[in-house]
């Protein structure tokens, strides 16, 4: 496992974890004898992307974050190589886990990103 030190909104996460899901927007209608269906594109969207690291310390980093998220807020996604682009996050949840040396509290951190138009 590689850590990565990337920031979100100039907040720095060591993301462990880069996933995306591609989203296609399709309605199925079944007909009324339901022998058949048939299945509408309706285009498609940014789809998801999901990053999964850890924030060291309470410093108010992961207010930041769900201040950006409860006011929609773009915020910019910079790596390791380099600046990602602008992302919104669409949900967010941290969980406290044991930090090994007992300095300060560790917090992993999970957040699914919409790519900002």
């Amino acid at each position: 496992m590689t850590i990565q030190h990337w920031s979100l909104g100039g907040v720095k996460v060591a993301f462990s974890s880069d996933d995306e899901k591609p989203e296609t927007r399709l309605s199925e209608h079944i007909v009324l004898d339901g022998t058949e269906s048939i299945i509408h594109r309706f285009g498609y969207g940014s789809g998801l992307r999901t990053l999964t690291g850890h924030i060291l310390g309470d410093n108010g980093e992961y207010a930041t974050l769900v201040s950006g998220y409860h006011l929609q807020t773009q915020l910019s996604l910079v790596s390791d190589q380099g600046t990602e682009g602008n992302y919104t996050i669409w949900s967010i949840s941290r969980k406290r886990v044991q930090d090994i040396k007992r300095v300060k509290p560790v917090y992993q951190v999970t957040v699914e990103l919409k790519a900002a138009f």
